[in-house]
């Protein structure tokens, strides 16, 4: 769920708790300077979290589901059809 956003704190040298059970990500902050701080939040622009001086929780939501597929042949005979 948070896979590209881990592989960018990894590279910051950001510790932070996935909890997989409540679909969130908990990132440390206690210990980043002002600069780190202001790139970690850029990072978390398309997701919804909260802020405590010590702490960034990241909300994950719902898991996306699984695209409906389309049978292409029978669309086509459909449309084919309609014409």
């Amino acid at each position: 769920m948070f896979e590209d956003l881990i592989v960018q704190l990894d590279e910051l040298g950001v510790s932070y708790t996935e909890d997989y059970d409540a679909g969130t990500l908990v990132i440390d902050i206690a210990d980043v300077d002002k600069m780190l701080l202001v790139e970690i939040i850029q990072l978390l622009t398309s997701y919804t979290f909260d802020l405590t001086e010590s702490t960034i929780t990241v909300q994950g939501g719902a898991v996306p589901a699984e695209e409906e597929t389309i049978d292409e042949e029978a669309y086509l005979d459909d449309a084919l059809a309609q014409m």
